[in-house]
């Protein structure tokens, strides 16, 4: 796998680069990913595949900033893939911008209406707003759509709902 990696780093081949990012992701060597997946981008600045693999590995390493601005080039480079946006969402929600998140998740969602994660997102970003008070029209309506989101998530994704759901709605 070093020797893999060490050719990788030398390589062109942006596709080749990115499937040992994400295996050496999957290995947990995260920082080792991170750099296949910038030589890839600076070969191809608009591969958004290895844009959003750059801004996940940047997720896990907690350089939320930097996974801001690579899932945000990712959507530019192909913004009708919802994964990208509720990736983007995600990385809004690590730096503390709920608003931004929330037009993310609602742009995945007008993407992919089924898009469970988004809704789940959703909720989740309506919980973080309640207790930060960023944008104070999302906290105003933030009981009502925090259920809302999350019995549409149940919808989509049955998984979410665990034996303490209907608990917790009380």
């Amino acid at each position: 796998l070093f020797e893999r990696y060490k050719e990788a780093l030398g390589s062109s081949d942006v596709e080749h680069i990115d499937y040992l990012g994400m295996a050496l992701m999957y290995k947990h060597m995260h920082n080792e990913a991170e750099s296949l997946f910038r030589r890839a981008v600076s070969i191809r600045p608009d591969s958004h595949e290895a844009l959003n693999h750059l801004g996940m590995v940047l997720m896990t390493l907690h350089k939320f900033p930097e996974a801001v601005e690579a899932f945000g080039r990712c959507v530019e480079a192909q913004p009708k893939f919802a994964d990208y946006h509720n990736n983007l969402g995600e990385a809004f929600l690590a730096i503390g911008s709920c608003k931004r998140a929330m037009i993310e998740f609602d742009e995945a969602i007008n993407i992919n209406i089924y898009y469970g994660d988004a809704y789940y997102n959703k909720a989740l970003t309506y919980i973080l707003n309640s207790i930060r008070r960023e944008d104070f029209k999302l906290f105003s309506e933030a009981a009502d759509k925090t259920l809302e989101m999350i019995e549409r998530a149940i919808v989509v994704c049955p998984e979410y709902q665990d034996k303490n759901f209907d608990e917790g709605k009380q």
